[in-house]
C-alpha cells in the first residue's frame, strides 16, 4: 500500500479515542509508516549483488520480528524527545504496535507480498486481494487527510479528538465494505474459471470489479498457460494470451539460449510482440538460477503497466526435469 494510505489508515484507527494524547497519535502515525523507510536501503542493492531481505522493500522491516523492536526503540526516544507531555510509555508501546501492526495487515493484502515471518521463513507472503498502490485508494486517502485537516484546523480548531471518532469510524467502515467486495469478486472469478486440470490465479487491478487471470494446465504433452483481463462492468470479449512448454518425454525441452530461443518455445504471440515493438520494451527475459533446484527463469511482460518501467509479467520456472512452476511478479525493465 501506499504511503499516504499508511498515514490515513494509522490515523484513522487512532484519533478520537478517549484518553490518547495527540503526541501518541502521532507516535503511532509515525509508526505506521516507519516499515516503509527501508525504501532508503534500496540503492545498496546494486552493490550487493546476492539476495538480502534487509534490502527488500517490504523485507525484513515488514516482519513480525522486527515489529516489536523498532516500536519500543522509538517509543524509548520518543519519550526523552517530549518529556513535558507527560506521556505514557506502555500507551506509546500499544498505540506503535498497532499501527505497526495495521500497516503489515495492509501490505499482506496486496499483490506484492512482505517477509512477515522473517527469519523464520525466507519468502513473502502476499494475498493479493488489493493492488500494492491504487490510485483511487491513494486519492481517497488524499481527500481524508484534506478532510480532517479541514475539520480540525480550518472549521473550527478547537474541535476535540472525540468528536472526530464518528468520522473515522465511518471511513474505516467504508473501507472495509470495499475489501470485502474485493474478496468476493477475486473468490468469484476464481470459481468461474475453475476446470478440472486447471490452476486459476487472480491479480487485481485498480478496480475491484476487474482482475488479471492467470490459467495453467500441466500435463504430459507440457505446461500451458492463458491469461487475460476480466472486467465484470463491461461485455467486450475477453483477449486472451496463450503460451505453451513442450515436453521430450519427461524432460523440459531446455536450456535456453536466448530471448529468440524462448520465443520458439510459445504460440500466439504475435499480439505481445507487436504491442511490446510500439513501446520499444522487450518482449522476454531468461536467466538462469544458479544454486536453485529450478534451472531457469523465464518471464513475459504484457500482463499490465504499473508505473514507469515497472510491469506485472508472467513467470515460469523451469526445472530440467520438466517440472515448472508460475505466477506473476512485478518487474523492472529498465533492469534487463
Amino acid at each position: 500500500m501506499d504511503f499516504i494510505s499508511h498515514i490515513m489508515f494509522s490515523w484513522l484507527i487512532l484519533v478520537g479515542h478517549e484518553g490518547v494524547k495527540y503526541y501518541t497519535i502521532y507516535f503511532g502515525v509515525l509508526m505506521g509508516m516507519f516499515p516503509d523507510l527501508d525504501v532508503l536501503l534500496m540503492p545498496l542493492g546494486r552493490f550487493i549483488k546476492r539476495e538480502n531481505p534487509f534490502l527488500y522493500h517490504r523485507g525484513f522491516s515488514h516482519s513480525l520480528l522486527f515489529l516489536p523492536i523498532y516500536v519500543c526503540t522509538s517509543a524509548l526516544v520518543w519519550m526523552q524527545l517530549f518529556p513535558d507531555k507527560n506521556l505514557e510509555l506502555w500507551m506509546l508501546i500499544v498505540v506503535g504496535l498497532a499501527a505497526g501492526g495495521f500497516h503489515l495487515t495492509m501490505d499482506l493484502i496486496s499483490n506484492y507480498g512482505v517477509y512477515i515471518l522473517y527469519p523464520w521463513k525466507n519468502r513473502a507472503y502476499k494475498l493479493n486481494i488489493e493492488r500494492g498502490v491504487n490510485i483511487y485508494v491513494l486519492m481517497a486517502g488524499s481527500s481524508m487527510l484534506l478532510f480532517f485537516y479541514y475539520l480540525h484546523e480550518v472549521k473550527d480548531p478547537y474541535v476535540k479528538y472525540p468528536d472526530l471518532l464518528p468520522y473515522a469510524q465511518l471511513f474505516l467502515s467504508v473501507f472495509f465494505a470495499y475489501l470485502m467486495i474485493r474478496v468476493v469478486m477475486k473468490l468469484y472469478t476464481a470459481k468461474r474459471y475453475r476446470e478440472d486440470g486447471y490452476v486459476i490465479r487472480a491479480l487485481p487491478t485498480n478496480s475491484p470489479f476487474s482482475w488479471l487471470v492467470l490459467k495453467t494446465k500441466d500435463s504430459p504433452k507440457g505446461y500451458d498457460i492463458w491469461f487475460f483481463k476480466k472486467s465484470y462492468l463491461s461485455n467486450r470479449l475477453e483477449e486472451q494470451v496463450h503460451f505453451s512448454f513442450k515436453r521430450s518425454g519427461k524432460k523440459a525441452l531446455f536450456p535456453l539460449e536466448g530471448r529468440d530461443n524462448v520465443l520458439e518455445y510459445t504460440q500466439s504471440l504475435s499480439e505481445v510482440r507487436n504491442y511490446f515493438g510500439r513501446l520499444s520494451f522487450p518482449v522476454a527475459k531468461i536467466r538462469e538460477l544458479d544454486g536453485s533446484p529450478w534451472s531457469w527463469e523465464v518471464f513475459w511482460y504484457p500482463v499490465e503497466f504499473v508505473s514507469g518501467t515497472r510491469v506485472w509479467a508472467v513467470r515460469v520456472r523451469v526445472a530440467l526435469d520438466g517440472s515448472y512452476k508460475s505466477g506473476f511478479k512485478l518487474i523492472h525493465l529498465n533492469n534487463d
